[in-house]
């Protein structure tokens, strides 16, 4: 569960950004692109504070305590394989991941509830590609951002290679 502390910390990061954003008025870029991606960073910060999936331990303990319930079910037995043996973790959590299974066999809601294990829902462009099967699905896509590099591996730390169809490179790399 996320702290006082992180919500006040996340809450202080784009309050910092949008005093910077205000102050730097007479700049050529308008205001509002600046607060949209404040308001990026923020909901990706709180994804991955809220993310039950940080690390390969906490995949287990998911895989462990979940059971049936878990949304990684809704993919198929080699989908779900292939999909788990893809994930790369780091210090900040899911920076790397298969995405085609889930295009494939998913419905947009499904598909953003299995990145929400990993808090790397909200970014996942392939989501906004799908075609929505029902209006829960048009919702999802409506409201996403796109920040995490889709046909990208991370290679090293801040470092996407852009030759790999299907993955997905997050910002946390």
């Amino acid at each position: 569960m996320m702290s006082t502390n992180c919500i006040h910390a996340a809450k202080g990061f784009v309050a910092a950004v949008l005093l910077g954003l205000t102050l730097q008025a007479g700049a050529a870029e308008p205001a509002h692109a600046g607060v949209q991606r404040a308001d990026a960073e923020l909901r990706r910060v709180l994804s991955y504070e809220l993310a039950d999936v940080k690390s390969r331990d906490d995949l287990a303990a998911h895989l462990r305590t979940a059971g049936a319930a878990s949304p990684l079910n809704a993919l198929s037995t080699g989908a779900r394989e292939r999909f788990l043996d893809s994930l790369v973790f780091n210090d900040k959590g899911l920076v790397e991941y298969r995405f085609d299974d889930l295009q494939s066999e998913l419905s947009v809601a499904e598909a953003y509830r299995i990145l929400g294990l990993f808090g790397a829902a909200e970014s996942a462009s392939f989501l906004r590609e799908m075609h929505p099967r029902n209006a829960v699905d048009a919702g999802i896509q409506s409201f996403m951002h796109v920040e995490d590099h889709e046909g990208g591996r991370c290679i090293s730390p801040g470092t996407c290679e852009m030759l790999h169809p299907h993955y997905i490179c997050t910002s946390n790399c």
